[in-house]
């Protein structure tokens, strides 16, 4: 049987707390997918399939507004913040520009947060009136895979034989750095190589 990604289901560690041997099975395995793969594939998470659902929903109708409405949220008007629209062409990879739009967001920061001001922290750009339900349902995405993070940054910290937090408190205070990022690829003849616009060119190596 050929070898593949790890999948590991999350359940246990949720349901039973992270010292139960059931726990401790997933989180030996996440350390284990971890050192050698480099990579693993995780179920039984608390992002619920609602959420993510509305997030499907919410994204395809952004990206099927107008170009003059998302225009008006253009990433480069929210400064550090790095908030907002990405058009077509906003972006280039490897000296080629990628052939994808896509939309910035964090966690909310109100004016008087302590650390708006600095790099990815401020305030979101979304087209309320055209789509109001739009920020409740993505932030929801948001602030659930930020907790999903912050589990499986625990989880690493065990694996590692360290205190359940040590991890999360070393490099998670005071809160998290979050940018999520929807992508609309854009469609490409089956031969076009990367100079002639593939969605997104290389970048890893």
């Amino acid at each position: 049987m050929a070898e593949q990604i790890p999948i590991i289901d999350l359940a246990a560690y949720y349901s039973e707390g992270s010292q139960s041997p059931k726990a401790q099975e997933t989180i030996q395995a996440i350390h284990a997918a971890a050192s050698t793969w480099g990579f693993f594939v995780i179920t039984g998470t608390q992002v619920s399939p609602q959420t993510q659902s509305s997030l499907l929903s919410a994204s395809q109708a952004f990206f099927d507004l107008p170009l003059d409405v998302k225009k008006n949220l253009d990433v480069r008007q929210g400064g550090v913040a790095w908030r907002g629209y990405m058009p077509l062409g906003g972006e280039h990879t490897h000296g080629h520009m990628d052939f994808k739009e896509g939309l910035y967001i964090g966690p909310e920061h109100a004016d008087d947060h302590p650390l708006v001001g600095l790099p990815l922290h401020g305030k979101n750009q979304f087209p309320d009136h055209v789509l109001p339900n739009m920020r409740h349902e993505v932030l929801e995405y948001v602030s659930e895979v930020t907790e999903l993070g912050k589990s499986l940054t625990d989880i690493f910290s065990l694996g590692l034989g360290l205190g359940k937090e040590d991890m999360r408190q070393r490099l998670l205070q005071p809160e998290p750095v979050v940018l999520f990022r929807c992508f609309k690829y854009m469609p490409v003849e089956n031969n076009a190589s990367d100079s002639e616009g593939f969605g997104i060119g290389q970048h890893t190596g």
